[in-house]
This record gives C-alpha cells, sequence and structure tokens, in this order.
C-alpha cells in the first residue's frame, strides 16, 4: 500500500470524501540536487498548488482533518498499464498496418499519430464514463497532537 498524509477538505454523504495533498518527488531527497535539472521543474511545480482527489473514507472525519490516504500497489499498476499501453498499443497497430500495406513515411507518421489519438481518447473516454483506474481510500486519522508543527 502506496501512503501519503492528506488534509480534508470536503465531505460527502455516501462515504466519500475530498482530500488535498501536495505533489512530491523524490528529488527533495536526492544528494544531486544543485546539479540537477529536474530540481529547477520540481520547484515550478510546488508553486503550482495542491492535488485534490476523492477517497473512499470509512472513518468518522471532518473537513480540516489529517487523513493518511493509500493506494493499492495493484490499483496503481494496472491505472498505469491502462493508461500507457492502451495508446501505445494504437500507435504500433497503426505502425503495423502502416508497414503491412508498404505506406509511405509521411502516411505512416500520420497514422501512428492517429492510432496514438484514439489510444488517448480511449482511455479518456473509459474515465469520463466512470471507471475508476485507481481507488484511493482513507487508511486512518492522523490524531491531533501529531498534527503540530515540529511533530513528525
Amino acid at each position: 500500500m502506496i501512503e501519503e498524509q492528506a488534509t480534508v477538505v470536503k465531505v460527502e454523504a455516501d462515504g466519500g470524501v475530498w482530500v488535498e495533498t501536495g505533489r512530491k518527488t523524490a528529488c527533495n531527497r536526492c544528494s544531486l540536487r544543485s546539479g540537477c535539472g529536474q530540481q529547477l521543474a520540481e520547484q515550478y511545480r510546488e508553486r503550482q498548488g495542491r492535488v485534490v482527489v476523492k477517497a473512499r473514507c470509512h472513518h468518522s472525519v471532518a473537513v480540516g482533518d489529517r487523513v493518511v490516504v493509500g493506494v493499492a500497489e495493484g490499483h496503481l499498476l494496472k491505472a498505469s498499464m491502462q493508461v500507457y499501453l492502451i495508446p501505445l498499443t494504437g500507435l504500433m497497430s497503426m505502425l503495423a498496418i502502416a508497414f503491412y500495406f508498404q505506406i509511405n513515411d509521411f502516411l505512416t507518421l500520420l497514422l501512428c499519430v492517429a492510432g496514438l489519438f484514439l489510444g488517448l481518447t480511449l482511455v479518456r473516454w473509459s474515465t469520463q464514463r466512470g471507471v475508476t483506474l485507481c481507488y484511493v481510500r482513507v487508511i486512518r486519522k492522523v490524531p491531533r497532537w501529531l498534527d503540530k508543527p515540529g511533530c513528525t
């Protein structure tokens, strides 16, 4: 289970809560911070704001509470496979069709872009239709005394 602390920003009647968490990468822990261009991109992203997601919750929480949310590794792996492999499969399928029919390079490029776009559209359509690729759930509530600055 991949876990992260978050703040509850909205509680819904159906047992779902909206939580807000910051974006993180491993760059803050890297010893090569000064020599890496990724550090500049990370500083820009920190200014962009926070991420808000809906999570399943079986605990009694209120707006402003700190909670620990988690995502099962299997769900995350399945979601990333769908998001990356479906568009790539569309691109490679069009490339195979272009190779089979010996189409010239420009049309092959157009077919590959169309296949990639078709795959991306398929992923977007399935998520808009209500298919959730990855479930986030509240694991536990963080006690208030751990919420104070200086406590870890």
